[in-house]
């Protein structure tokens, strides 16, 4: 009788633990669920976002122990998209003890980077006139990366006819660079002045030629095959 009587509390313990361990198994789904809409969300980023995260997340939801109660979407001014969900698992040992449901709320959030920063073209003259020049035709295809021009000359730049930088953005080191910009017929969008413009990657980093004397100088290639020989280049 004694052995049976001890057994009580030790079978309703064990039956508690299996209470929250289901629980734990429901938000660790809920949690999965509300990710996968958050990131849909942010991907889509169209005014629609909500009603994609909103579907998402009822297409990833696989738990069958929840009860949902809530669940909210969101996107603040800075672009971070957040969801939040809670509900309750029915217990069924734990209810001996008075504890009918037990609550489980989840949130996460992600962010949509907009900018790379990443810089693939880097015009280091501080003085040219102009440190940017595009001639007839000439095009730039980079859309997911930034042009950098350090000149703060007048004109800054020159976009002649049918020109089309595509960047992410084009920095210019000149508080008046938008406004020292000669365009001839070609086009220069995302153009920010005032700009950090960066640092070259390859100062000090690369070996100085033991002579300032020319080689080379004013050297123009123009399509072709082109053997660079050693030498100091100049111009």
């Amino acid at each position: 009788m004694v052995t049976a009587l001890g057994a009580v509390p030790l079978l309703l313990a064990a039956g508690i633990a299996v209470d929250y361990s289901r629980a734990a198994t429901a938000r660790g789904d809920l949690q999965e669920a509300v990710d996968a809409a958050v990131l849909a969300g942010a991907r889509d980023g169209t005014s629609n976002w909500a009603a994609v995260a909103d579907a998402t997340f009822s297409a990833s939801l696989r738990t069958k122990e929840l009860t949902l109660s809530a669940k909210t979407f969101s996107r603040d001014t800075t672009g971070s998209f957040t969801g939040t969900a809670s509900g309750t698992v029915k217990t069924t040992f734990a209810g001996l003890v008075a504890v009918d449901t037990l609550p489980i709320s989840v949130t996460a959030a992600a962010a949509v980077k907009t900018t790379s920063d990443e810089v693939c073209i880097l015009l280091l003259n501080t003085s040219a006139t102009p440190g940017l020049l595009l001639n007839s035709g000439a095009t730039i295809d980079a859309p997911n990366c930034q042009v950098h021009v350090k000149s703060t000359a007048n004109p800054a730049a020159t976009h002649n006819a049918s020109t089309t930088p595509t960047t992410e953005k084009t920095c210019g080191a000149g508080a008046n660079v938008g406004a020292n910009v000669i365009d001839n017929g070609g086009t220069h969008a995302n153009l920010t002045e005032s700009c950090t413009t960066a640092s070259d990657p390859f100062a000090g980093t690369l070996p100085t030629p033991a002579s300032s004397t020319c080689t080379y100088s004013n050297v123009t290639i123009n399509g072709g095959t082109h053997t660079a020989s050693p030498g100091v280049y100049c111009g």
